[in-house]
């Protein structure tokens, strides 16, 4: 499991979880936002994506470039 945390999100990886490669998103407060497809760079769940949560995707290179 990797867990990282920045502009108030915490990003949750399992090396184990199903397809397609994946993030788990969480606010500052533990609570899920949703899920990010790092393979097909889009949103696998209903959310806002804010700009300290764009922010923080890129820094880990989860997100790849803006679309």
């Amino acid at each position: 499991m990797g867990r990282k945390r920045a502009f108030g999100y915490t990003l949750v990886s399992w090396e184990a979880d199903h397809p397609p490669l994946h993030v788990h998103i969480y606010d500052r407060r533990d609570h899920e936002v949703g899920r990010w497809d790092v393979e097909g760079q889009r949103k696998m769940d209903d959310f806002d994506m804010t700009k300290n949560l764009r922010k923080a995707l890129r820094r880990f290179g989860y997100l790849l470039e803006d679309r």
